[in-house]
């Protein structure tokens, strides 16, 4: 079963590069700064915005369902795997197209 582990490696990158980027930011004087602040303030936006809140959270629930499939899935009923691993790929692609959302307001112009 397809998990979305690059999907997740993808937004933990991003997140820690994002932070990566503001402490460099930070440490130059004001005159360096250019355009780096812009393409921060950018990033900022996105990665603050309620959809990407949203994310995280959906996120933090497919997690929870890996967990469980991974722990319990032996114990499940067939039916209530069925139901558990129907839920998993619904919220897998909702992730992605929410993660193709993020990626195209952090690239377009």
């Amino acid at each position: 079963m397809d998990f979305g582990e690059r999907e997740f490696e993808w937004i933990t990158e991003l997140v820690r590069s994002h932070r990566e980027s503001i402490q460099q930011l930070e440490s130059l004087p004001a005159a360096d700064r250019g355009n780096l602040s812009a393409q921060l303030a950018r990033r900022q936006l996105v990665l603050g915005s309620d959809g990407f809140v949203k994310l995280t959270e959906s996120m933090s629930a497919y997690q929870q369902e890996i967990s469980r499939y991974r722990n319990q899935a032996e114990h499940l009923s067939p039916e209530a795997l069925k139901k558990l691993e129907q839920s998993m790929v619904e919220r897998l692609a909702a992730i992605r197209e929410k993660i193709a959302s993020i990626k195209y307001l952090l690239t377009s112009a």
